[in-house]
């Protein structure tokens, strides 16, 4: 059941959505957007035994199109913006990672020996796996927050490497 498109008016989306709590009842739902919302699927564990193995699989699908997006981001913000002086980015790591990416996305078979050179190079260049892989920013926010050195009045000083 689709509850979602661009095309669709609030009125369809509402009768959607109200099909889909018919369906599943409202607890299934709310525990589903919970799950949603946390980018976890252990609120996905309290779902009765008719839905929750169904729950996790769609929950755990990859979106390989997204995942490609942000990885074509990284690297083409990598090209063009100034990283720190004497910087320079490995252009055959990012190609290899770009190929891998786009296999994906284009449904090949996933090759493990692929992904880890791809993971490899996204980890060399500081780039969160949570936001590349999964879209969850909040690893990368942290990270930046913990590495800010913050002076007296809570002013960032620098940012650690």
């Amino acid at each position: 059941m689709k509850l979602v498109t661009t095309a669709t008016s609030r009125r369809a989306q509402d009768r959607r959505l109200r099909e889909l709590v018919a369906l599943v009842g409202e607890s299934v739902v709310l525990v589903l957007l919970e799950a949603v919302t946390q980018n976890s699927e252990r609120p996905l564990m309290d779902l009765p035994d008719e839905w929750r193995d169904r729950a996790i699989a769609g929950f755990r699908q990859i979106n390989h199109r997204a995942i490609l997006a942000r990885v074509e981001l990284v690297i083409d913000s990598l090209r063009t913006c100034h990283v720190r002086a004497g910087w320079r980015l490995d252009e055959e790591g990012a190609e290899r990672t770009l190929r891998y990416f786009r296999h994906c996305a284009d449904g090949g078979e996933d090759d493990n020996h692929e992904y880890t050179a791809a993971s490899e190079f996204l980890r060399r260049n500081g780039q969160s796996l949570d936001w590349v892989l999964l879209g969850d920013l909040r690893v990368m926010i942290c990270r930046a927050a913990a590495n800010a050195r913050l002076d007296e009045d809570g002013g960032i000083v620098a940012v650690s490497h």
